[in-house]
């Protein structure tokens, strides 16, 4: 190697280039996107995050329907421990946030995607279109509150008047039963 020149050549500023670090080097930091690209997965994102928005406020409104009809009708299901408190304890978040006046954080970030992505607004794709439509309108913050604070009055009371089956009984009488002994014909004699 002896007698060999480095010819490194400095390049000129390039904005969209990410800046060289020891890291970025060596291939453990990100390369720079191209800006539509970066868009386009911002894009991506907030439509992710209205589609999942979209589907908890239809486990929340499904989810009450079904367990009113389920607990009218006897079905089993509807009794579920782990349903039953995911359904309430959703709706309290729901209800908590309104009372407080706090936005809902699926809201915050699928905006901040949005306008990161350079959208403003829902004027995204067909099903992002219909999908805010149906989940963001305008009416006054008190209609809200009240509406909620309705709601999970009716699920506090399917949980009180319809109680779920609490997983400990199943477990625990599952385990005396294992812990009998076998009845045989001779034993009966």
């Amino acid at each position: 190697m002896k007698g060999r020149i480095s010819r490194h050549v400095r390049t000129p500023y390039d904005p969209l280039k990410p800046q060289s670090s020891s890291l970025n080097d060596i291939g453990i930091l990100c390369r720079a996107r191209h800006p539509l690209r970066t868009a386009n997965a911002y894009r991506l994102l907030a439509d992710f995050v209205l589609i999942v928005h979209f589907g908890i406020v239809l486990f929340v409104l499904l989810g009450m329907l079904l367990t009113l009809i389920g607990l009218a009708a006897r079905w089993r299901w509807v009794r579920n421990f782990w349903f039953r408190m995911a359904h309430l304890i959703t709706i309290v978040m729901v209800v908590l946030q309104a009372w407080l006046g706090v936005v809902c954080p699926l809201t915050i970030l699928e905006n901040g995607l949005s306008e990161r992505a350079g959208r403003q607004g829902y004027a995204g794709g067909c099903v992002v279109h219909w999908l805010g439509r149906v989940l963001f309108y305008d009416a006054p913050s008190w209609l809200f509150t009240m509406l909620y604070t309705s709601f999970g009055a009716l699920a506090v009371a399917t949980v009180v008047f319809g109680p779920p089956h609490w997983p400990r009984r199943r477990a625990v009488a599952a385990r005396v039963q294992s812990d009998l002994p076998e009845v045989t014909e001779a034993h009966k004699s």
